[in-house]
């Protein structure tokens, strides 16, 4: 009697080398010490698609940034330098960051709560090498006191990650409503949509990152095309319509310790029809 059993498809020979190639390329492991291997769970999500789906992920991948905690210092210095130019040449004589909050996630573990504790860990260094400048850290926009700070001090809004905007937005209203002038406020981020930005900046907040990313598609040639490849992905793993093309439409192409939810669905979001995806939130 045969099987009724559907025979598992195997990624090709050529597909795993293309695959192989990219992660080499970005010094991603092929293995893992710790837990599932990030290769593996490649290799299984993609032997669930058919060729022409297999070559836009593919080829998406070898735009894809991952960026680790060991890394997150270092961008949040590049950044940080260009906002302390800006603020000493202005007379700034201490920069205040806080997590970049809406007010309905104050108190909840949100990755600029990460980057703080990250920041924290290192403030002497920072302020060593930042000397001109007095470094003062707050946990919470609910922590935010000007009679305890610098009579001459500006404010700024910390995050890893910035997709649509939206939420940098809410998080600067909310100082906003307290009366405190925009113009005595900054965003910083260690990544963002050139979108996201864009938005920010012509809508007048001052805003700097260390890496600008531009849609994963938008732009690029044959688009229409891979949208509709795409759409089929989606299709298939039951995305909801708020996060086609990433949350807001933002085709981000990024994880940071957790994966933005405007990065490719297919990337993050596992259940029963995507089992495998390489970067879950």
């Amino acid at each position: 009697m045969k099987s009724t059993k559907k025979a598992e498809k195997k990624l090709s020979i050529s597909d795993l080398s293309k695959l192989e190639n990219i992660f080499s390329s970005k010094s991603w492991p092929i293995k893992s010490e710790v837990g599932e291997s990030i290769f593996d769970s490649f290799c299984n999500m993609l032997s669930s698609f058919e060729q022409e789906e297999i070559d836009l992920i593919l080829d998406l991948t070898k735009d894809f940034l991952w960026v680790n905690e060991s890394q997150y210092i270092m961008l949040f210095c590049e950044s940080f330098r260009e906002l302390f130019e800006k603020q000493l040449s202005a007379g700034i004589q201490q920069i205040v960051l806080c997590p970049l909050l809406s007010e309905s996630d104050i108190n909840k573990p949100k990755s600029s709560i990460i980057l703080l504790y990250f920041i924290k860990a290192n403030l002497l260094a920072l302020q060593s090498r930042f000397r001109q400048i007095n470094i003062y850290i707050i946990d919470s926009p609910t922590a935010y006191n000007p009679a305890e700070l610098l009579e001459n001090h500006s404010l700024c809004l910390i995050d890893d990650f910035i997709g649509t905007g939206s939420t940098a937005i809410s998080a600067v209203n909310y100082f906003i409503d307290k009366q405190i002038n925009i113009a005595s406020i900054s965003i910083l981020s260690l990544v963002a949509m050139r979108s996201g930005i864009d938005f920010l900046r012509q809508n007048g907040y001052n805003t700097v990152a260390t890496i600008i990313l531009d849609k994963g598609i938008e732009g690029s040639v044959n688009a229409d095309q891979k949208y509709k490849v795409m759409e089929m992905i989606e299709a298939k793993i039951a995305v909801k319509a708020d996060y086609h093309l990433g949350f807001g439409h933002s085709e981000a192409l990024v994880k940071m310790v957790r994966t933005p939810n405007n990065t490719f669905p297919i990337y993050w979001l596992r259940n029963k029809k995507n089992p495998y995806a390489p970067f879950p939130r």
